[in-house]
């Protein structure tokens, strides 16, 4: 059993269409970070699972989730940023068909940086070459310019999907952040604070904590 097989959270309907973007930081800030999660990221109020916040599925309040942490630290710093933060769990469901000019408000952006920061709901027994093949075209869609790229692996280990992340990576020259450690630590999730199994496998505060800490370090190299 891949540990992927823990997320039982529906990955359609994660957030309404109007809630899939939000800023946090300084909207002209020099700093300009766009980040392209799933419900790890952001997660509508579900009451059928006792879900009931706009933020990152699990952590215990919103400023507790690993964007928010993100945030802080970068604020703490008194640095000029702008976070553009993206739910994209409906391109993971459907990365064949997908139309990339959905994300035309990403490539508009600007970054500086972008954090490729899912995987978790791509199926587990996608074809290697055409998931690695979407990825790419979704990569250089939204990077046209010289932005750094950040890739995380999954906090749920997916091989395929792990896989091709890593490779994508050396092949684009961004830097690459390993989570799936993480997933395979109990401590790390929010187990035993919500009844359904889905919800308490994301990252617990303390798994937030680590993520926001391991993507701030990469991100603060990249300036």
């Amino acid at each position: 059993m891949h540990s992927i097989e823990e997320n039982t959270v529906k990955a359609e309907n994660q957030v309404q269409e109007n809630e899939n973007i939000f800023f946090l930081g300084n909207r002209e800030g020099k700093i300009r970070i766009a980040v392209l999660g799933n419900s790890i990221t952001r997660h509508g109020p579900s009451p059928e699972i006792g879900w009931f916040g706009l933020y990152g599925m699990a952590a215990s309040s919103e400023d507790k989730d690993y964007v928010h942490l993100l945030g802080t630290s970068l604020k703490c710093e008194g640095l000029d940023y702008c976070l553009m933060v993206n739910q994209i769990a409906e391109w993971e469901r459907t990365f064949v068909q997908f139309d990339l000019a959905k994300l035309n408000p990403i490539r508009d952006f600007s970054a500086n940086i972008i954090l490729f920061r899912f995987g978790e709901n791509v199926d587990c027994r996608c074809e290697k070459k055409q998931f690695y093949n979407c990825l790419r075209q979704m990569t250089e869609y939204i990077a046209p310019n010289d932005a750094a790229l950040v890739f995380t692996t999954c906090f749920w280990k997916n091989p395929v999907v792990d896989e091709c992340i890593r490779e994508l990576s050396v092949s684009k020259g961004g830097k690459l952040i390993e989570l799936g450690d993480l997933g395979d630590d109990a401590s790390m999730k929010a187990g035993g604070l919500f009844s359904h199994s889905g919800v308490a496998a994301h990252p617990g505060d303390r798994g937030m904590r680590v993520i926001a800490d391991r993507i701030y370090e990469t991100v603060r190299s990249c300036l």
